[in-house]
């Protein structure tokens, strides 16, 4: 991606987008407010491959808070819920 006066630099294995002189956000938060909007409050998105430099839309998953811990925890969710 390149746009005149945006810098795109990687702080721990996450791509941060310099909008200007004092606006940055990451890089797949951006993408996805781009396609889909405004990410909800109390809401991330998690990168499902586990790679934060992976920013393709089908690899991005919006998720709560508890979600995403449970998620990195190791847990699994199906139909029926978490296990």
């Amino acid at each position: 991606m390149k746009c005149k006066g945006m810098k795109l630099r990687k702080v721990l294995g996450y791509w941060v987008l310099s909008l200007s002189y004092s606006k940055t956000v990451y890089l797949h938060r951006y993408i996805w407010e781009e396609e889909y909007g405004s990410i909800p409050d109390k809401m991330i998105l998690h990168h499902k491959d586990g790679d934060g430099s992976n920013n393709d839309l089908s690899n991005l998953e919006l998720m709560s808070h508890t979600d995403h811990r449970r998620t990195h925890a190791g847990w699994s969710r199906d139909e029926d819920g978490w296990t």
